[in-house]
């Protein structure tokens, strides 16, 4: 399944044309009001996310959002939303403890914001704490419905493929167009080894998300793993000759890359990835396809390097 062939531009210019907008609104809400709390959290959260899904390189997102987070505490330095993202950040710049310290205190200051309480869950499923990780996460989706995806994405963490597949079965019968909910149903299914349900809903991923890579680099993945060289190596060709023209995240080009037995290709990639501190690497202690990597010398001296706390 070529990505390119479907997509002249970028890969998921039209998946991520919503965020794109929101930030350019926020951004002429600021100009007519410096002074608007709730632009200045748009438009960083909006920033963020371009980033976690890898549409923009750290140093065209994170410094933006970390002035736009930095202007709205300075206007009221106890509105949730502010003190969350400020937690983000630091959960993005690999401040373990400022993290956790942050975003516990945005939970205190709205114990009923569904994502304050997700982004403190993500943060401890990061850390390997899934028995505080897995209520909160919970509690989050109760409290907003949207959250569902990101309960499945701590229970993808904790290894809990079996009710990962479940939630995210659930979540596209209620929302059958939601390209995520079938991203990390494929991140089940491979590793259910249910590997011809995993690339049914990954190629009906990767068409309702545009081509966007953090998604189709799950169906590169799923092809190596289910013996479908050929067509992974297409994958995988296609994003080293994407990277060289745009960004495309070294973390996504090494999941294909491991996809197909290329250690050393993807041990590279993620040591690359390392020194620009991608989003993605924050789970490289909870990752499930990075387990055939653990103990491993390369390995261990790239999670030492984060200074990630020791896992329970």
């Amino acid at each position: 399944m070529s990505i390119k062939s479907q997509n002249p531009t970028p890969p998921g210019a039209k998946f991520r044309k919503p965020w794109e907008d929101a930030v350019s609104s926020a951004e002429e809400q600021i100009a007519r009001d410096p002074k608007d709390v709730g632009a200045h959290c748009d438009l960083a959260e909006n920033l963020i996310t371009l980033w976690c899904y890898g549409y923009l390189r750290r140093d065209e997102s994170v410094p933006r959002a970390r002035q736009a987070v930095d202007a709205a505490l300075g206007v009221d330095s106890a509105m949730a939303q502010a003190v969350m993202l400020d937690g983000i950040l630091a959960f993005a710049d690999w401040n373990w403890t400022a993290a956790e310290t942050k975003l516990r205190r945005a939970v205190a200051l709205d114990s009923k914001s569904g994502p304050a309480l997700h982004w403190l869950a993500l943060f401890l499923a990061a850390m390997g704490r899934f028995d505080e990780a897995i209520p909160i996460s919970e509690k989050s989706a109760e409290l907003d419905d949207s959250l569902r995806l990101g309960l499945g994405s701590i229970l993808y963490f904790a290894h809990d493929f079996e009710r990962l597949a479940h939630v995210m079965e659930d979540l596209i019968a209620d929302q059958p167009d939601y390209a995520p909910g079938y991203d990390w149903l494929g991140m089940a299914y491979v590793q259910l080894e249910r590997f011809d349900d995993s690339i049914r809903v990954y190629r009906r991923a990767v068409e309702l998300g545009d081509g966007t890579v953090e998604i189709a680099a799950g169906l590169g993945h799923a092809y190596g793993i289910a013996g479908r060289e050929k067509e992974a190596r297409e994958i995988l060709d296609e994003f080293l000759t994407l990277s060289k023209s745009c960004h495309i995240p070294p973390v996504q080009i090494a999941y294909v890359a491991f996809g197909v037995n290329e250690t050393d290709l993807g041990m590279e990639l993620l040591e690359r990835a390392c020194e620009d501190k991608s989003w993605f690497l924050a789970f490289a202690g909870v990752e499930p396809w990075l387990d055939h990597l653990r103990g491993t010398p390369r390995f261990s001296e790239l999670l030492e390097r984060m200074n990630l706390p020791a896992q329970p």
